[in-house]
């Protein structure tokens, strides 16, 4: 697994990916940033995250993401897809524990 920093017109943001599928992120931030700096900075934290510190929260439109806290209880990171149903975002949070659990921090 890789964190990349991407730019999105004046905002960045970090992706968590698969070094074999750069095109499906498993994580992004969940928030975005002013600067690259800040950015890479966030996704360092990535690295001191309590990784059962991950809740699956249901979105207005009825879909779900599982969301990854900081220390501070800060949302740190979510899922890159939202799931029709909980039993689906469950699993995919089990196998983001497992992936971010070996993240090194940005590239």
């Amino acid at each position: 697994m890789e964190v990349t920093v991407v730019r999105t017109g004046e905002r960045y943001r970090w992706l968590v990916h698969s070094a074999a599928t750069q095109d499906s992120a498993i994580a992004r931030a969940a928030r975005e940033f002013p600067d690259e700096e800040a950015c890479r900075a966030a996704a360092a934290a990535l690295n001191v995250a309590p990784l059962h510190a991950m809740t699956a929260i249901q979105q207005p439109d009825g879909r779900w993401r599982w969301r990854l806290w900081d220390a501070d209880g800060h949302p740190l990171a979510e899922s890159a897809t939202a799931f029709l149903d909980a039993r689906s975002c469950g699993a995919a949070l089990l196998t983001a524990q497992r992936t971010l659990a070996g993240v090194t921090g940005p590239r």
